[in-house]
C-alpha cells in the first residue's frame, strides 16, 4: 500500500514536470512570429531544446550510473525548468527565448533519471513504461488545456510564471516519492560506455526514435500551431489542436501498457507506426479548416506515442542492468538529434517555399516513408 502511494506521488511529479515544460508550447511559434522572428530563426530557437539534450543526456546518464542518485538529478531538472520559465518573464528578446529553450532542454535531459527511477529493477518494464509515458502525456495534455484557457485572457508571460510555480510544487513533492528500482553504483569505465555505444539494438532503436522525433518536432511540436492559426484558430483552439495530439497519445500509451500489441512483431509495429505518421503528414496539407487539423492530430498523436513507447521499451533489451541508465541516456541523447534538426529543417523548408505549409508538410512526409522502408528492411520479423 505504501509503495502504491509513493508510485502515485511519483506519477504526480512526472505529470507536473511535463505540465511545467509544455503549458506555453502551443503558443510559442505564433508568439515568436508575432515578435517578427523569421521561421528559420524560430526553428533554431525551438531546436535549442533538443540540442541541450543531445549534448547532456549521455554525461547525465553516465554520472547517474556512477552515483545512482536519481532524486538529485530530478531535482536539478526541475530547478532548470524554473529558471527556463522565468527568463522570458524578465527579458523579451529572441536571445532570451533561445537561452530559455536551452535551459528547458537541460531540464528534459534529466528525464533519464525519472525513467530509470520508475522502471529500474522491476520485472514488468513495459507495463511501468506505459504508465510513465501516460503520466508524461497527461501532464502535457492538462498543460495545453490550462494554457489554452488562460492564453487569450492573460497572454504569454503569466503562462511562464505558472510553469515556474508548478515546477516548484513538483520539487516539494519529490522527496515524498518512491525512489524506484536501483541499478546500483559503480566506477565509470570508458570500455563500458563503448560497449553501450556499439550495442546494435540500442543504436537501431535510438536512430529510429530520432527519425520519429524529427517528424514530430517539425510538425506537431512546432509549426502545426502556426498553420492552424492561419486557418482561423484562436488561442483556445490552438490548445485544442495540441490537446488532440496528446489525447490520442495518452489513450495509445494506456492501450500499450495493457499488452494489446504484445503479439505484433517489432517489424510490423514499426511499419504501422511510421505508416500512420506518413499519412498524418500527407493529410495535413488537405486540412483547410481547423476541425480537420484536430482530426489529423489524433492520428499523429497515436503514431508518435506508440513508436516512442515501443522504442523506449526495446532499447535496453540487450543491456546489462548496471549499464541501463547509461543506455537510456545514450538512447535519449541520440533521439534528441531529431528534436534539434526537425524544427530547423521545417523552418528552412518554409523559407525556401515562401511559407507554404502544405508543401513543407509533404516534404516532411518523406522522412516517415523512409522510416517505413527502414523498419521493413532492418528489423526482425520476431519480437
Amino acid at each position: 500500500m505504501e509503495n502504491k502511494r509513493k508510485d502515485s506521488l511519483f506519477f504526480l511529479v512526472v505529470t507536473l514536470f511535463w505540465f511545467a515544460q509544455y503549458i506555453f508550447v502551443p503558443f510559442l511559434t505564433p508568439h515568436l512570429a508575432a515578435m517578427g522572428v523569421a521561421a528559420s530563426v524560430s526553428g533554431v530557437i525551438l531546436g535549442a531544446y533538443g540540442f541541450a539534450q543531445l549534448v547532456l543526456r549521455i554525461p547525465v546518464s553516465v554520472s547517474e550510473d556512477c552515483l545512482g542518485r536519481h532524486r538529485l538529478y530530478m531535482s536539478l531538472g526541475l530547478l532548470s525548468v524554473v529558471t527556463a520559465s522565468m527568463l522570458p518573464v524578465l527579458f523579451s528578446s529572441p536571445a532570451a527565448y533561445l537561452i530559455s529553450r536551452t535551459l528547458a532542454g537541460v531540464g528534459a535531459s534529466t528525464w533519464v533519471s525519472f525513467t530509470v527511477a520508475f522502471t529500474g529493477g522491476y520485472p514488468n518494464v513495459k507495463e511501468r513504461m506505459g504508465k510513465l509515458i501516460a503520466a508524461n502525456n497527461l501532464g502535457i495534455l492538462i498543460s495545453y488545456l490550462v494554457g489554452g484557457s488562460l492564453f487569450e485572457w492573460l497572454g504569454m508571460k503569466p503562462l511562464f510564471m505558472i510553469s515556474a510555480c508548478v515546477a516548484v510544487i513538483a520539487l516539494c513533492i519529490l522527496p515524498l516519492c518512491q525512489k524506484g528500482g536501483s541499478t546500483g553504483t559503480h566506477p565509470f569505465r570508458i570500455r563500458e560506455l563503448w560497449d553501450v555505444l556499439r550495442n546494435r539494438n540500442l543504436l537501431t532503436c535510438a536512430l529510429m526514435c530520432a527519425l520519429m522525433q524529427l517528424i514530430n518536432f517539425a510538425t506537431a511540436m512546432s509549426f502545426v500551431s502556426t498553420y492552424a492559426q492561419q486557418r482561423g484558430a484562436s488561442g483556445f483552439v490552438l490548445s485544442l489542436v495540441a490537446i488532440a495530439f496528446y489525447v490520442a497519445g495518452t489513450a495509445a500509451s494506456t492501450v500499450y501498457s495493457k499488452g494489446v500489441f504484445s503479439k505484433m512483431s517489432d517489424r510490423a509495429f514499426m511499419v504501422m507506426g511510421f505508416g500512420t505518421f506518413a499519412v498524418y503528414c500527407l493529410v495535413l496539407p488537405l486540412c483547410t479548416q481547423v476541425w480537420m487539423i484536430l482530426a489529423a492530430q489524433l492520428l499523429g498523436g497515436m503514431s508518435r506515442t506508440l513508436l516512442y513507447t515501443q522504442q523506449m521499451a526495446l532499447c535496453t533489451a540487450t543491456i546489462k542492468p548496471e549499464q541501463k541508465t547509461t543506455a537510456v541516456g545514450v538512447f535519449q541523447s541520440i533521439y534528441s538529434l531529431g528534436m534539434t534538426v526537425g524544427p530547423v529543417v521545417m523552418g528552412w523548408v518554409l523559407e525556401m517555399t515562401g511559407n507554404n505549409y502544405p508543401t513543407a508538410f509533404m516534404c516532411i512526409s518523406v522522412f516517415a516513408i523512409f522510416g517505413i522502408l527502414w523498419s521493413a528492411v532492418v528489423l526482425k520479423k520476431k519480437a
